[in-house]
């Protein structure tokens, strides 16, 4: 069964992961990663695939506190997850199911990877330019 955790802000894109290794499909529930800022805003949509030990895109580029809709696709056959430390992002996802959430980006750079592939399926969220001047401090959840 597909299993959603919401995050509130950041990311986009990551390369396939792969097979075996799948654990069970509790995430858990709701993650502490909701820590999106409150106000308005379109979130940029952010698509990452997972397929045999590889996510795709690698690297996704963002500013600071820019909201981004991330949607993990897992065309494998593999459980899968889009997972970033500290409670930040957790989106798991069986073969052949899709999962999304939106985040909000962090101050800067963090890694991401498949917590059932740690080694062979990562990326690298990549914080670039300045933070809105106008946002609030987004009071909660992960420190960055």
């Amino acid at each position: 069964m597909l299993k959603r955790t919401v995050l509130i802000g950041f990311v986009a894109a990551v390369s396939a992961f792969a097979v075996a290794c799948g654990g069970d499909d509790d995430d858990g529930g709701g993650s502490p990663a909701t820590n999106a800022p409150d106000g308005g805003g379109e979130a940029r949509a952010v698509e990452v695939s997972a397929k045999d030990f590889a996510l795709s895109p690698t690297t996704i580029d963002v500013t600071p506190g820019e909201k981004i809709a991330v949607t993990l696709t897992n065309t494998g056959n593999a459980e899968h997850s889009f997972t970033i430390d500290d409670g930040v992002a957790d989106i798991d996802v069986e073969g052949g199911k899709t999962g999304s959430d939106t985040l909000t980006a962090p101050d800067k750079s963090v890694e991401f990877y498949c917590k059932y592939h740690p080694t062979e399926m990562r990326g690298t969220i990549n914080v670039t330019g300045d933070a809105p001047s106008s946002s609030s401090s987004s009071g909660g959840g992960a420190g960055y």
